[in-house]
């Protein structure tokens, strides 16, 4: 029997859902049955894990993205010639040397494979439909079995056709979909390995067209990398010339955080030989989840922040906030003297200032916390933000008091056409190129030369934000207790010359837990419940 080190490609299809995304990862998995093998099975075990972790499985293993992936394809010497009819005995000898061979190494692979049940992770051997003159496929494959319940519940209206339901077996529904007709069989196999609707359909619709005219339909192909680099991609079809949807980012973005988690922990369980010790690995990995699941998930709370933006009592401070901007901007003007050669202006921020962003944050959020720079950018770009309560009237109040107003926001100069656009279709006035300054690439993300360069000109009466480097370089990438006490030195401001609003999702006020440093998943966790610890002692 040949084992094959890549993956099986001939039936990877062309694209990639969020069939079960967020399920979360596993749990209390139970490493027994692996550790009762013989010493020989064992080390097959380990190389299929090793196989599975460095390539496109590692979305099944380490995180619930791909339902079911494949890691190795075995081929064995006893199959039915295809000039024999389905149904007849004639079969290459069964008692053949080569076939009890053949037998035998598929007892042992079967063997280890019944021992590689983690609980929500599964191995199974799949034997494929397809054989030639000489040889059949069976191959080893990962599945996540509550991602595949979540693919089935989404997609019930086609599964539920075939008699499957979100509660039916998963290998069950597998082996099932190997032997359907040929398009239902690309379009199960699709939503199977949690390929995106867009790019099944694609593919089922590109198969189609070929098989009536004959004719290759140009694609291209949306990669999402692995550990093994360009052989390992987790590749799909899209059509020729596609630009890439939000789908397609997040899914990228949500691989790249699980592949930069696995590169980060991958070389402590290298052997001299450089081969992978793959089930210490995966043990570990597995009782880390485990531990952080039965105590708090620090890092998986971010949602509560998104979900709370969405609360009334968040839109109520907002509408509170600005009622007082209102009152204290009036009070302003009234106290100001009319012989000032400075033209009165407010200054406001942006993002969680007078734009809601939580549409992305919570797109971001689905994409597990990995680097959502393109996604952001092509928030920005769509400029579909909604304003928040309060802040278009406060603005308008502004604008019929002729009080001059400035929009400084860190989004980028390249998205500053899409932004005023988004301000202006949001009815916010005084939108032009003069009045939203921006961030300059060369200047990095600090506030004040912008806030000076208004003031040289400007008597500032006003300025609302939702982080405090929104207000005075004081403010601006303290440590926590440095912020602390410039908030306080600053007391006298707040709710008079500072207005600031609530943003419980993203700011300074997280980065300043981190040391403004980019730390990996464990050292960020370990912070936090130093920090909550110290807070607890009471």
């Amino acid at each position: 029997m040949k084992f094959l080190k890549q993956p099986f490609l001939h039936f990877v299809l062309a694209a990639l859902i969020f069939c079960g995304f967020g399920q979360g990862l596993q749990a209390q998995a139970d490493f027994s049955a692996l550790e009762r093998l013989a010493p020989d099975d064992r080390k097959l075990a380990d190389s299929l894990l090793a196989v599975a972790l460095d390539h496109e499985a590692l979305y099944t293993l380490w995180g619930d993205l791909k339902p079911i992936s494949d890691v190795a394809t075995f081929t064995f010497r006893i199959a039915r010639p295809l000039t024999v009819s389905s149904g007849t005995a004639s079969v290459v000898d069964a008692n053949s040397p080569a076939a009890m061979q053949a037998i035998q190494q598929l007892r042992r692979l079967q063997r280890v494979v019944n021992a590689m049940d983690f609980g929500d992770v599964q191995f199974f051997i799949h034997p494929f439909k397809r054989a030639d003159s000489v040889k059949r496929f069976v191959q080893v494959a990962v599945l996540r079995k509550s991602s595949l319940e979540a693919c089935l519940r989404r997609n019930q209206a086609f599964f539920g056709q075939f008699g499957f339901v979100p509660e039916s077996d998963a290998v069950s529904v597998v082996m099932a979909t190997e032997y359907e007709d040929k398009y239902e069989r690309y379009r199960g196999y699709g939503y199977l390995y949690g390929y995106p609707e867009h790019a099944v359909t694609f593919f089922v619709e590109a198969a189609r067209s070929q098989d009536s005219t004959k004719e290759f339909v140009k694609r291209d192909f949306f990669q999402i990398p692995t550990w093994s680099g360009k052989q390992g991609h987790f590749v799909y079809a899209v059509p020729k010339g596609y630009t890439a949807t939000d789908t397609d980012s997040a899914i990228y973005y949500a691989a790249s955080k699980v592949l930069s988690d696995y590169r980060e922990i991958r070389p402590t369980f290298m052997n001299a030989d450089s081969s992978l010790r793959a089930v210490e690995l995966l043990r570990t990995w597995y009782s880390k989840q485990s531990s952080k699941q039965a105590s708090v998930s620090l890092t998986d709370a971010g949602h509560y922040g998104i979900l709370w933006a969405q609360s009334a009592e968040a839109k109520a401070l907002y509408l509170q906030a600005f009622s007082l901007a209102q009152e204290r901007l009036e009070a302003a003007l009234q106290g100001r003297s009319k012989r000032s050669p400075k033209k009165p202006a407010v200054v406001v921020d942006i993002d969680e200032t007078v734009l809601d962003n939580s549409p992305f944050n919570a797109a971001a959020y689905l994409a597990s916390g990995g680097s959502t720079g393109k996604l952001w950018r092509e928030w920005e770009q769509k400029g579909v933000a909604k304003s928040l309560p309060g802040a278009v009237e406060f603005l308008q109040f502004a604008d019929k008091r002729s009080v001059q107003i400035f929009y400084i926001s860190n989004r980028s100069n390249a998205a500053k056409q899409a932004t005023m656009r988004n301000l202006r279709e949001a009815g916010f006035p005084q939108v032009s190129a003069e009045r939203v300054l921006l961030r300059d690439s060369t200047a990095g993300g600090e506030k004040e030369s912008r806030r000076q360069a208004v003031a040289a000109t400007h008597d500032i009466l006003l300025l609302a934000g939702d982080n405090l480097g929104d207000f005075s370089a004081e403010l601006e990438y303290k440590s926590l207790e440095e912020r602390m006490n410039a908030m306080l030195k600053a007391r006298t401001a707040w709710g008079k010359r500072f207005i600031i609003l609530p943003n419980a999702m993203y700011g300074q006020w997280e980065d300043a837990l981190y040391d403004y440093k980019r730390l990996p998943r464990w050292s960020e966790q370990d912070r936090l419940v130093k920090i909550l610890y110290e807070l607890g002692k009471y």
